[in-house]
């Protein structure tokens, strides 16, 4: 199983960059683009701080360690920053050393309550997570004129590391 979550890990990965090479070039005003999600800032912020918080949650050490507010970073920093935190992603998953550490649940806190998931199931929800924004993402640049979404299927992602 570790070895599976690896590779969502990895597809995440893939698919988030390819979406910051091709979002690298949007300016402040793309970017505060009003949307039915906040701005595409708030949403792309939104989107990898998610993984923050859960590192934070399941004891591994986060990028971010304090509040940060991203508003005020540039943008090119911004991409660094959610690069970074797909790979934390990564590390965390590959410092795994026995695959019964996957099956341990966790308790924490969010405003509707109180719960308890099992890790494996936290990393699902971090890959579906990232399906879901960066489909938000995808229609917002088309909608907006803005450069277009790349091919992040998964098949796509399986075909591109065969060639490797």
């Amino acid at each position: 199983m570790k070895g599976k979550m690896i590779t969502l890990m990895k597809l995440n990965y893939w698919a988030n960059d390819h979406f910051r090479k091709a979002m690298e070039t949007l300016s402040r005003t793309d970017l505060n683009q009003k949307t039915p999600y906040g701005t595409i800032l708030d949403l792309v912020i939104h989107h990898f701080n998610a993984i923050n918080t859960w590192l934070s949650r399941l004891g591994y050490e986060s990028l971010e360690k304090n509040e940060v507010n991203y508003a005020n970073l540039e943008w090119k920093e911004i991409l660094t920053r959610w690069k970074e935190t797909d790979k934390k992603l990564i590390q965390f998953v590959e410092s795994i050393e026995d695959e019964v550490v996957l099956n341990k649940s966790i308790s924490y806190k969010i405003p509707k309550g109180k719960f308890r998931n099992k890790i494996e199931e936290i990393l699902f929800h971090l890959t579906h997570h990232g399906y879901y924004h960066r489909g938000q993402l995808a229609v917002l640049l088309r909608q907006y004129n803005l450069p277009p979404a790349p091919a992040t299927d998964a098949m796509v992602f399986f075909r591109e590391i065969q060639n490797y």
